[in-house]
């Protein structure tokens, strides 16, 4: 049951945008190639690509920043033959921008995960209570841009909040199920998991200890 998880995944900062209504054509081009940096690296003339979009969609009226990206993601995806790699950058990004979406929505959660994160209690005692990371996005990459070495894809990977950015992991198919599983039981105890699960207690507590250590369960005795 290994589990990758991809590092490089980091954050990209992105600081001088204009507006959240953008009032000029300029200032919603760089406040688009702002919002959309990500993906630079896979497109190469995201610039001229943007300045198309706004040629092809004028604003109709009052629109906000993320609304505009979004239809410009959509707008790469229908009018371009985009590699796999291309498209792996749209979908992280998209993972991304719903990762931080799910944080500001749900941030007194988010807040109580990582407050327990720091415990030391051990998975395997019996009052120990196991909690998964409650901001968390599956979704399919198509390429190892992303991926470890010796990933074959496509594969599932779990985007998941970090308590200041955003990352990444890779399960084999059995932990998928075993992480399916956490996700429908906890908050629990490693016993009660066990009851209802094809994995042995030894084995749930290998598993949730690797959990904790990625930041994506956490273990508290309340």
């Amino acid at each position: 049951m290994t589990l990758e998880i991809d590092q490089s995944f980091v954050r990209v900062d992105c600081q001088g945008v204009p507006a959240a209504f953008p009032n000029t054509v300029h200032e919603r081009e760089e406040s688009l190639l702002c919002e959309l940096r990500f993906i630079d690296p896979a497109f190469g003339n995201l610039s001229g690509l943007a300045r198309d979009y706004i040629r092809a969609f004028p604003p109709l009226g009052k629109i906000d920043l993320p609304t505009d990206a979004d239809r410009l993601l959509k707008w790469l995806e229908t009018h371009f033959a985009l590699s796999d790699r291309q498209r792996d950058y749209i979908s992280c990004l998209r993972a991304r921008r719903a990762i931080q979406t799910q944080r500001g929505k749900q941030l007194s959660a988010h807040r109580r995960f990582v407050s327990m994160t720091d415990s030391a209690v051990d998975p395997a005692d019996r009052r120990a209570r196991i909690h998964l990371n409650p901001i968390r996005i599956w979704n399919r990459l198509l390429t190892t841009e992303f991926l470890d070495a010796g990933a074959t894809p496509p594969c599932n990977v779990l985007f998941f909040a970090t308590p200041t950015d955003v990352s990444l992991a890779m399960f084999e198919l059995e932990s998928q199920v075993l992480l399916n599983e956490l996700a429908d039981f906890q908050p629990c105890t490693i016993e009660f998991w066990a009851a209802h699960s094809f994995a042995d207690r030894s084995q749930l507590s290998r598993f949730c200890n690797d959990l904790v250590a990625m930041g994506l369960a956490a273990v508290s005795t309340d």
